[in-house]
């Protein structure tokens, strides 16, 4: 409506697609994860604690390795960072024409981390409703 020519819609009538999919690619596994540490945690501060220390010691791991390493850029070495995980895939998400190397092991890792999350929520959710 703003622009003076009608091309802009063919140029960007994906993007409020690609920010839900960018979205979700963030919320789903975050939200199974801290299900999942919730049903196993007795207290809600052992499960925020175990959220934070997921997150912290994720990027710390991610900073040694990274500085230690002579190799570049390791896709495993970025998957040990969940903060640099989301990036990569929300970046992919948002750009079409930005590469990232071996983007399917950060997606791989995303859809493995909310199927066990999932897993484990179920079975310590149904397991005291089976007698």
């Amino acid at each position: 409506l703003l622009s003076p020519s009608l091309t802009v819609l063919g140029s960007t009538w994906d993007l409020s697609l690609r920010i839900v999919a960018a979205s979700l690619s963030i919320i789903v596994p975050c939200t199974c994860l801290s299900l999942m540490l919730s049903s196993l945690a007795s207290e809600s501060r052992y499960a925020s604690f175990s959220w934070f220390a997921i997150w912290i010691f994720g990027e710390l791991a991610w900073t040694t390795v990274s500085q230690a390493a002579t190799v570049g850029d390791n896709v495993v070495i970025s998957c040990l960072s969940l903060i640099r995980v989301f990036n990569d895939v929300t970046a992919w998400i948002l750009d079409p024409e930005l590469v990232v190397n071996d983007i399917q092991t950060r997606l791989v890792l995303l859809a493995s981390i909310s199927a066990v999350s999932l897993a484990v929520l179920y079975r310590r959710v149904s397991a005291p409703l089976q007698v």
